[in-house]
């Protein structure tokens, strides 16, 4: 039987990183027929290993847990307990650290073997080059295609030339549940974008239907593509889940932002955090709160697309012709968001800066630059901060002023 102290540490080093945001509340004792249940809110958790458990650990998170979150604990919940007997041995260390994959693998595909396989190959082309170069791929399985030949993909992953024979962004290698190779696939995304960076947004429209892709990408990362979206992603060494539509919902805390304000923010900060850009996007309630900023000198007046007082300030002025935020090409708002410093909107989606200089001393948040760019902007309605290494944080001023983080995400 598993030590509460040891199932505490397992959940601290491997659950709550998959759920960025999350922290641990503590064990209570609790009467629940689960092993995964809701808290009093949609944001709290209670998990114990097994049903008949008398207590129960409570876990917290800046956004709420949703129905398919809840799957995706108890899919760990599962893995730990196969495991469990093991817990005592000298290598229950390793074996945990191997076993964590197979909560993905099982939250992605019934039959998840295959899937396993794959993400063990990416991890190994993650940690290989190619003429010197990172290795960049992806692998589709597609559970509608019969066995159409008799290579294996087992075939394929042994042959020098198996890294290279798609780019991992728009095409893939697709191969039957039985492993087999059904063919080369170059995929694109029409229409509406699935909730993906955009630049593997191909591999995510076709991951649809059951159809499941593992792909890694030239920083290392290993993505996992499912039900028309990215669904996980291996960064800084631990596997996150992406819950895309409950940030877009919390995003309604910056103030009365429309859904396409709000999902195009949200996207652009997925592009941002993929690109390993970093960049800061603060949301101001009221237009005359933007000018306050310039008041105080926080931003300086010629970092304003209105007082045409720089050269930058001209340019962006001149390609952006007063178009709403929500309104550009997608590609076009990661790259104004990516200039240093702020990009700062309205609750409407007009652009007022891009790449503003705030004013303020890094050493008084406990942060960066961005992180304290990011809480000051959030004073006036709310602000991202996105990380060089892909953390995308999210923050916004209480009716007492306070300044709170109210999701995180990759």
């Amino acid at each position: 039987m598993m030590k509460q102290s040891q199932f505490l540490e397992i959940v601290q080093r491997f659950l709550v990183p998959m759920f960025p945001g999350s922290r641990i509340e503590g064990f209570q004792p609790r009467q629940q027929t689960r092993v995964v249940a809701k808290g009093q809110n949609d944001r709290s958790l209670w998990i114990k290993l097994r049903k008949e458990g008398e207590t129960s650990l409570s876990i917290s998170r800046t956004q709420e847990f949703t129905e398919a979150d809840l799957l995706v604990v108890g899919h760990f919940l599962e893995v730990i307990r196969e495991i469990e007997p093991q817990s005592e041995k000298s290598f229950f260390g390793d074996l945990l650290y191997s076993s964590i994959r197979r909560v993905v693998s099982r939250s992605v595909a019934e039959d998840d073997e295959l899937v396993l396989r794959l993400l063990d190959q990416a991890q190994s082309w993650a940690e290989q080059t190619y003429e010197g170069k990172p290795i960049a791929a992806a692998i589709g399985i597609n559970p509608h295609e019969e066995q159409s030949s008799d290579l294996h993909i087992e075939d394929i992953l042994q042959e020098d030339y198996g890294p290279v024979l798609t780019n991992g962004n728009d095409t893939l290698l697709e191969i039957s549940v039985s492993g087999h190779v059904v063919g080369h696939r170059v995929v694109v995304a029409n229409g509406d974008l699935p909730m993906s960076p955009e630049r593997w947004a191909p591999l995510a429209k076709w991951a649809c239907d059951g159809r499941v892709v593992v792909a890694l990408n030239r920083t290392g990362e290993s993505l996992v593509f499912a039900n028309g979206s990215l669904e996980f992603a291996k960064r800084r060494g631990a596997w996150r889940r992406f819950a895309h539509n409950s940030v877009i919902a919390r995003l309604n805390r910056f103030g009365k932002l429309d859904q396409a304000l709000r999902k195009s923010i949200y996207e652009t900060s997925l592009d941002i955090s993929f690109a390993r850009t970093g960049g800061c996007i603060g949301v101001a309630k009221d237009i005359n709160d933007i000018w306050d900023l310039g008041e105080k000198k926080v931003i300086a007046e010629e970092d304003w697309l209105d007082t045409a007082k720089s050269t930058k300030s001209r340019y962006f002025a001149a390609i952006l012709k007063k178009e709403k935020f929500q309104n550009l090409p997608r590609q076009l708002r990661a790259e104004i968001a990516a200039v240093d410093g702020a990009l700062i909107l309205d609750q409407d989606g007009e652009i007022w800066a891009v790449g503003a200089i705030m004013q303020i001393e890094s050493g008084t948040t406990g942060g960066g630059g961005r992180l304290a760019a990011a809480k000051a902007l959030a004073a006036y309605g709310g602000a991202v901060k996105i990380s060089a290494d892909g953390g995308i944080r999210g923050f916004h001023a209480g009716g007492d002023g306070k300044i709170s983080e109210i999701f995180t995400v990759g």
